[in-house]
């Protein structure tokens, strides 16, 4: 094993701009604006810089989506995704969570 060469991260392009994060909470929400913005606060203080917060807004009908667009704005590790259809043959969170997992990349 110590003969061989060890491999380099595969270089993808990030589309927040933000060096690639390391590890990636995703989080599914639908109308949690009551609740979400504790949770997302203590997550995002113990975390440093290599982790990523994707947080998708499943067809939120409250204020989520405002809460999250703050907490986004606040900090940049937050990204935000919107599902506004749920395509057919899905479940609500495990498309939510599929969607998230794509955009944590």
């Amino acid at each position: 094993m110590r003969k061989l060469p060890r491999l380099q991260p595969a270089a993808r392009p990030d589309p927040t701009g933000l060096p690639r994060a390391r590890a990636a909470v995703v989080v599914a929400a639908k109308d949690e604006a009551a609740t979400i913005e504790s949770p997302l606060r203590a997550l995002l203080a113990q975390a440093d810089e290599d982790l990523r917060v994707v947080v998708v807004d499943d067809r939120s009908t409250d204020g989520t989506g405002q809460v999250l667009d703050r907490l986004q704005a606040e900090d940049p590790r937050l990204t935000r995704v919107r599902v506004d259809d749920l395509p057919p043959g899905w479940l609500g969170k495990n498309h939510a969570l599929a969607r998230g997992a794509e955009a944590a990349g």
